[in-house]
């Protein structure tokens, strides 16, 4: 993985360089669509992760929310109180942690 950084990092120096974009035009021509294509390809995964990360957010609050309403139950139940207990304060702190790390 790192090698092909490294190659990909090189071939940008190289076509970057002045001296062999001012020689040739059609160079320029392969910059201008290479710096495009490598634009569209961040701008697809920047939106791969913000939907991931969307995701993620409304997975986490639909586990937070159930996991303080079977707490709730199981508390005022007595039939399991203090789990009940423990599961509504591990609901409250997984949807502060979500809220803090993944909020907008």
């Amino acid at each position: 993985m790192r090698r092909w950084i490294v190659i990909l990092l090189m071939t940008l120096i190289i076509i970057r360089s002045p001296a062999t974009s001012a020689e040739n035009g059609a160079l320029d021509d392969f910059n201008r669509r290479f710096s495009e294509a490598v634009r569209n390809m961040v701008n697809a995964i920047v939106a791969m992760i913000n939907a991931i990360k969307d995701a993620a957010l409304t997975i986490g609050r639909v586990l937070g929310g159930a996991l303080i309403a079977i707490g709730a139950v199981l508390w005022a139940s007595d039939l399991f109180s203090y789990k009940g207990k423990k599961l509504i304060i591990s609901g409250i702190i997984l949807l502060i942690i979500l809220e803090l790390l993944l909020g907008p």
